[in-house]
């Protein structure tokens, strides 16, 4: 490992060890590092929601968008009350937004709407009305025929 990653933190377990060195390498704009640092995160451990929430983000902005949607559904279905459910719907809704998928993606962007949070709120209600008003564009030799 590039040891210019690694924090200066006190380690204290194994798995806060591995979720500070995910957020070092996210900062330092290497996610596929830090959804490996992550991924690392024993499931029962203290920080093993929001390891799987930013794995899942971190293969995202890592560009593995097929991993990235497995892991943040997976998440989902793991923690169904966790604070960052609405946040997880918004990027899955991206994500199949990025694969054509828009029912789909509307979907997640709905669930995204049941929020307490105003700016995941207005993110979602955004991306619904661009997927509506993509849905009401008809193609100029469509409209012809």
């Amino acid at each position: 490992m590039d040891s210019t990653l690694t924090s200066s933190r006190p380690l204290g377990t194994a798995s806060e060890a591995a979720f500070r060195e995910g957020w070092v390498a996210l900062r330092a704009g290497q996610p596929a590092l830090a959804a490996h640092w992550f991924a690392s995160v024993e499931s029962g451990s203290a920080v093993a929601e929001d390891a799987h929430y930013w794995q899942g983000v971190s293969l995202a902005r890592a560009a593995r968008l097929e991993q990235a949607v497995a892991v943040l559904e997976r998440f989902a279905a793991r923690y169904p009350r966790s604070m960052r459910r609405s946040e997880a719907a918004l990027v899955l809704g991206w994500l199949h937004l990025q694969r054509h998928a828009e029912q789909r993606a509307a979907s997640y962007f709905a669930e995204a709407m049941l929020t307490d949070d105003p700016g995941t709120r207005q993110k979602a209600a955004q991306a619904l009305a661009e997927i509506n008003g993509r849905a009401r564009v008809v193609p100029k030799k469509a409209a012809a025929l």
